[in-house]
């Protein structure tokens, strides 16, 4: 996933079936997200869900080691933190009359995405050893 020729820093979720990519990013402003320093980590509201694997790129990157340690020891409540925020996406879709409704759907990448509110997102389940995931070095964590 590219930006601007820059690659997205991504963790591989996946759920229910679907893989998500969820971006690392800095200057997060909201709660939805997990929190690895400051006002960075991974943006639960940038979430793309991944349909063909062509878009994943094989372009190694790097993050700073203290973070990849906190993701990896923390796959389970990203993972709970994903599925909280799908509902809480799947929500605004029900009911988009409130403000914050309003700019979950305006900010939120999953508009891309998911399926209409009629679609049922309750029974998501997390598969760890389906998950890649890429050491401190870019390389594959062993």
């Amino acid at each position: 996933m590219i930006k601007q020729r820059r690659p997205y820093i991504q963790l591989e979720t996946p759920i229910d079936g679907n893989i998500f990519a969820i971006p690392i990013r800095r200057h997060i402003k909201h709660k939805y997200a997990f929190f690895t320093r400051d006002h960075r980590g991974l943006d639960y509201t940038k979430a793309v869900m991944i349909e063909d694997a062509r878009y994943i790129s094989d372009q190694k990157t790097c993050i700073q080691a203290e973070e990849y340690y906190l993701i990896r020891a923390n796959g389970g409540r990203i993972f709970n933190g994903l599925r909280a925020y799908l509902k809480v996406y799947q929500n605004a879709r029900e009911h988009p009359n409130t403000q914050a409704a309003q700019n979950i759907l305006r900010y939120g990448s999953l508009r891309y995405f998911l399926p209409g509110p009629e679609e049922n997102l309750k029974n998501l389940k997390y598969h760890e050893n389906e998950g890649e995931y890429t050491g401190p070095d870019g390389g594959p964590d062993d």
